[in-house]
Formats: structure tokens, C-alpha cells, sequence
């Protein structure tokens, strides 16, 4: 019974003989009225005792802790079977609080993100600059959680977080790229814009516009949609358009570049791509020989000229000229 065993525990703790009685006893045996039958000490002592006791089956285990009905505030103990110690956590035995935190980050790591996981509201009402530790934190915001945690999580820190190869989530890729930004990622980004979400590619088209002297300077890969952006911007100066878009000429096509062309606001030079005999000609300005440089430079034209009828436009040789072999005399 349990009368008969609250007496032995009484005076005897937790020996192998009470421990073999517990194994043995039925599932249904009831340890809820413990504290009105032998009082709260005696009942608290035994939750004590049974939480510690890695010999008692689980399932008894469990159910004791759970009809005592009690739970630590102040947890310190070492030791405790892996089994023991996952049923504290979601019996709800063990409460997140900071000196329970602290505890099994220290000596339970091993079940820190079931402990975590099982309270996470609890986790994140708690955090302070000096209790967030990152490497939770980036592993916290890989799980299936609205992305209102994830980012209030992050909140807490202003270290740079790498996103290349992670699989996070549309909405904490966005804020990463505009609070914790990794400095080194920034040509993967620029280079494989469309592999991000929607608000992603919003940070990154910011940051890129932002960026724009950075670019060109170094001469980065810049995704074609991502092109588009930086040309269309009202942020990026003219001669910084006509210079990403000579820059990305090696990598273009002829349906992109058209496409550069009437977004630079010179659609006359899709005429170099017709087809036929016909003569053709275009204005002249800074930015047309700026381009046709580097088109010749990089053999989609072959040459370009004045215009003999008018000085004020380019004509231009699409391919080169065929030789003729001269004829040998007999």
C-alpha cells in the first residue's frame, strides 16, 4: 500500500528494497494525497528523493513525480539518468527559469534544446544580452517556429550571421542581411540573388544599391533580375548604370542585353542585333561610346566609326569583313 510504503521511506529513504516495491507495485497505485495524509515535508522529501532515483522505472518514475504535484525551482542535481531527465522536462517538473538554464547548459547540454523546445516562451521571456548565447540562437531559429521568435531572438545580438548554405527561413534571411550581416557573403548574395525569398531579395537589392561603389570597384557578379534593380534605381547614378552594365557584358545574352538597353533608356542600340544589309547608324553621346567600347572589347561587335554622311552618329560593323584571297596569275 501506500501508507505502507510512505512509512518505510520515512525511515528508511530510498533503498533497493522500496525501489524493487515501486517496480513491482500496480500503475494505478496513487501518491496524490501524500501531503494530506503524511504532510508536506514528508511529501516534498520523497519528490526529492524519486527525482534523483535513476533506478525507479520510468513509467513508476513519472507518475510519482507528477501525483506529488511539486517541481523545482532550484535544480542541482547531478547525474540524473538521460531518461529521468527528459521525463522532468516534459512533465514540466523542471521550470525554465535562469538558474535552471544555466544548470543544464552546464551539466545536461546534451538535453538543453529538448529543455529549451518544451518552454520556448518561457526561453525567450527570460533573454538578456548577457544570458543569449548565439550558437542556441542559430540553431533555435532552424526549427518549424513562427518567425516573430526567431527575430526576437536575434534581437539580442549584433554579431555578423553567415545565411549561405542555411536554410532559414524568407524572414530571417531579411533581417540577418540587414542586422547581422556577414561582410564576406556579399558576392554570393549579389550573385545568386533569386535563390533567396521575396523580403531576402529586398535586403539584398538594398544592400547592392548601397553598395554600388563597392561593386564596380571590385568588379563582383551581379545576378541578371539583380542588374535590373541597381539600373532602374534612381539611387545609382548614371555613369554607375553604364558601368555595371559594360561590366556584366561577358555573362549577357543578346534578349538581356536588349532588355539593359531599354531600361538605360537606349533602346536604339537593339538595332546592332537586326539582321539584314540595311544601313544603320546611332547617336552619339558618352555613354553610346562607353558601351560600344566595351561591346567591341568583348567581340560582339567588330568595329565602329564615324558616320561619313553625319558626324554626329556611329556606324556600326557588326562582324568582320571577309577577305578576298587574291587570284594567282599563270
Amino acid at each position: 500500500s501506500v501508507r505502507n510504503f510512505t512509512n518505510y521511506f520515512q525511515k528508511h529513504g530510498i533503498d533497493t528494497i522500496l525501489t524493487e516495491f515501486i517496480n513491482d507495485a500496480p500503475s494505478e497505485v496513487d501518491f496524490t494525497p501524500t501531503a494530506e495524509n503524511f504532510g508536506q515535508e514528508t511529501a516534498e522529501g520523497l519528490f526529492d528523493c524519486v527525482a534523483i532515483c535513476n533506478d525507479i522505472a520510468t513509467d513508476k518514475y513519472r507518475k510519482i513525480l507528477v501525483d506529488l504535484g511539486y517541481y523545482f525551482d532550484n535544480f542541482s542535481a547531478h547525474n540524473i539518468a538521460d531518461d529521468k531527465f527528459e521525463a522532468l522536462i516534459f512533465e514540466e517538473v523542471l521550470k525554465m527559469d535562469t538558474e535552471c538554464l544555466e544548470f543544464v547548459r552546464e551539466k545536461y547540454v546534451k538535453h538543453l534544446y529538448v529543455f529549451v523546445q518544451h518552454n520556448l516562451d518561457e526561453y525567450l521571456a527570460l533573454q538578456t544580452t548577457e544570458l543569449f548565447r548565439l550558437d542556441e540562437a542559430l540553431q533555435i531559429i532552424t526549427w518549424n517556429i513562427d518567425d516573430d521568435r526567431k527575430v526576437r531572438l536575434l534581437a539580442f545580438t549584433n554579431d555578423q550571421i553567415s545565411i549561405v548554405g542555411k536554410r532559414y527561413s524568407d524572414a530571417v534571411n531579411a533581417y540577418i542581411i540587414i542586422h547581422n550581416f556577414n561582410e564576406e557573403e556579399k558576392q554570393h548574395l549579389y550573385a545568386y540573388y533569386l535563390k533567396y525569398g521575396e523580403k531576402a531579395q529586398t535586403a539584398i537589392a538594398t544592400l547592392a544599391i548601397e553598395g554600388v561603389v563597392e561593386i564596380i570597384n571590385n568588379n563582383m557578379k551581379v545576378d541578371d533580375n539583380l542588374l535590373s534593380i541597381l539600373i532602374q534605381s534612381e539611387a545609382v547614378t548614371r555613369d554607375q548604370k553604364i558601368m555595371l552594365f559594360t561590366m556584366a557584358i561577358p555573362v549577357l545574352n543578346e534578349d538581356t542585353c536588349k532588355i539593359h538597353f531599354d531600361e538605360l533608356e537606349l533602346s536604339d542600340l537593339k538595332g546592332i542585333f537586326i539582321k539584314g544589309s540595311g544601313r544603320r547608324n546611332y547617336e552619339k553621346s558618352e555613354d553610346v561610346t562607353t558601351i560600344l567600347d566595351a561591346l567591341k572589347l568583348n567581340g560582339w561587335i567588330y568595329e565602329y566609326r564615324d558616320d561619313d554622311r553625319n558626324n554626329e552618329k556611329y556606324i556600326i560593323v557588326k562582324n568582320r569583313p571577309q577577305s578576298k584571297e587574291p587570284k594567282l596569275l599563270d
